[in-house]
């Protein structure tokens, strides 16, 4: 998942960790949180129908539904 990508699924983290981030205006990456097994992944842009508001990075093999 991108910041910015239009968002219209979102998903369950089954196996691994990812880390999401979001980018400053001056180019600086801001981690916002480290995801594990059981936790979504982009239900916001499902919700308010906005654009992603972070990036999703695997830090290892994952797998994810």
């Amino acid at each position: 998942m991108h910041e910015g990508q239009i968002g219209d699924e979102l998903m369950v983290l089954v196996a691994g960790r990812a880390k999401a981030t979001c980018t400053t205006v001056d180019g600086k990456e801001i981690v916002l949180a480290f995801l594990q097994p059981g936790d979504l992944l982009g239900e916001l842009s499902v919700l308010d129908d906005r654009p992603r508001s972070s990036s999703v990075v695997a830090l290892e093999p994952v797998e994810a539904l």
